[in-house]
C-alpha cells in the first residue's frame, strides 16, 4: 500500500504532495473530495544518517475533522509506508500541552521514550 493515492472507505483520500525520493522522505495530505482535512511530513533519521529510523515531525488533521478515526487510519498509512522504506523504529513527538496529540499516539501504540531538548514529548513506536 502507498500513500500516492489512497481511497477509504469513507470518502477522503491521502494524495502526495511532495516526495523526495532519493531522501526517503514525504508530506503528505489527507483529503476528503477535494478539502484538505490534514497533512503530515515524515523523514529518516539524518544525523547519524539511518533508513532504519524515521520521524513523523508533522502531523495535523483539521479541527472540524477529528476524533472521526481519520488520525488513526493515517497513522496506519504511514506505518505501511515506513514499513516499505525499511523503517523500523517510527518517532514523533508533541507539546506536553497537546495532550489530544498524546492520547492519539498512545492509543496508536506509541511509548513516551523522554523529553526533547524543546521540552518537546518525544515517542516511539517499534514497527513489526
Amino acid at each position: 500500500m502507498s500513500f500516492s493515492h489512497f481511497k477509504s472507505p469513507h470518502g477522503w483520500r491521502l494524495d502526495l504532495i511532495l516526495r523526495a525520493r532519493r531522501l526517503e522522505c514525504g508530506f503528505y495530505g489527507a483529503l476528503t473530495k477535494e478539502t484538505v482535512i490534514g497533512l503530515l511530513a515524515f523523514c529518516h533519521e539524518d544525523e547519524p544518517l539511518d533508513y532504519s529510523i524515521y520521524w513523523l515531525f508533522r502531523f495535523m488533521i483539521d479541527k472540524d475533522h477529528q476524533n472521526k478515526g481519520y488520525g488513526k487510519q493515517v497513522l496506519s498509512l504511514l506505518v505501511e509506508e515506513v514499513k516499505q522504506l525499511g523503517g523500523k523504529t517510527l518517532f514523533t513527538m508533541h507539546k506536553p500541552s497537546n495532550q489530544q496529540a498524546g492520547k492519539l499516539y498512545r492509543a496508536f501504540g506509541f511509548q513516551e521514550d523522554g523529553i526533547l531538548d524543546d521540552g518537546d514529548i518525544s515517542l516511539r513506536l517499534e514497527l513489526s
